[in-house]
């Protein structure tokens, strides 16, 4: 599991840092998800991940 709760301009760049390190069923939540420019684009058009908004402008991801 990732959490993202920091430097929300980060997030994109850092989820590329570790994507080819996460196993498949990983789980990234990300804090302020709607601040972090390119990352909501990213988690929800990807093949590679089934995402959701689930409040509190926190969006939780699975990594498939």
């Amino acid at each position: 599991m990732v959490l993202l709760d920091g430097a929300k301009e980060m997030y994109r760049e850092i989820l590329g840092m570790l994507e080819p390190r996460l196993a498949p069923g990983a789980i990234v939540a990300a804090d302020n998800a709607s601040r972090a420019a390119g990352y909501l684009d990213h988690v929800r058009t990807s093949v590679r991940y089934l995402s959701a908004d689930v409040g509190g402008d926190v969006e939780v991801s699975m990594l498939v």
